[in-house]
């Protein structure tokens, strides 16, 4: 039995009986990983994963280790996808690869260049790329104040790499944001 939760562990980093606490410690070493890779805040990733996923506990987070609302929308994959579905939404073959595909899109998707200029600074990083993530036709035009108060409430800066610990990746990361 004791092979089996640690399998658990490898697929689902989060209980679906999780606390908000036990949710930021599980998915923290995967956010600071795509920080490292990307640039992208940890304490941004942790807090919109939780909101997306009601700190965890949905469907796309347990079935599909999707953490983003991410759909699969024209694309048949990326570094981080292999194309595989659930529902419609992205499915992914561990919850790393998710926050992987997340912090990877803001670089491919030109919406979202305004909000890269942000990188070192978490809250003005939510308040430029929360209205091309959520936008308020989407249903949600609080989307932005509702990150910002997980990311407060659970202290979550305390996440976010240095930059001297940043490793951006050479073959991802365009050039102009890898200065």
């Amino acid at each position: 039995m004791a092979g089996l939760a640690w399998i658990v562990r490898r697929v689902l980093p989060v209980s679906p009986d999780a606390t908000p606490t036990e949710y930021v410690q599980a998915v923290a070493p995967l956010a600071r990983e795509a920080q490292r890779r990307f640039g992208i805040p940890a304490s941004v990733a942790i807090a919109q994963s939780a909101l997306e996923t009601g700190w965890g506990k949905s469907e796309n987070a347990q079935q599909a280790n999707n953490y983003f609302g991410m759909r699969t929308g024209g694309a048949t994959s990326d570094p981080f996808w292999n194309g595989d579905a659930f529902n419609g939404w992205r499915k992914y073959r561990r919850p790393l690869d998710s926050f992987l595909d997340w912090a990877y899109g803001f670089y491919t998707y030109a919406g979202y260049r305004d909000a890269l200029v942000f990188r070192g600074d978490p809250t003005a990083f939510v308040l430029a790329e929360a209205p091309v993530y959520a936008p308020p036709s989407d249903g949600n035009p609080d989307y932005a104040a509702h990150v910002l108060n997980i990311l407060s409430s659970y202290d979550l800066a305390r996440f976010d790499l240095p930059a001297s610990q940043l490793a951006l990746d050479p073959n991802l990361v365009p050039p102009e944001y890898r200065a």
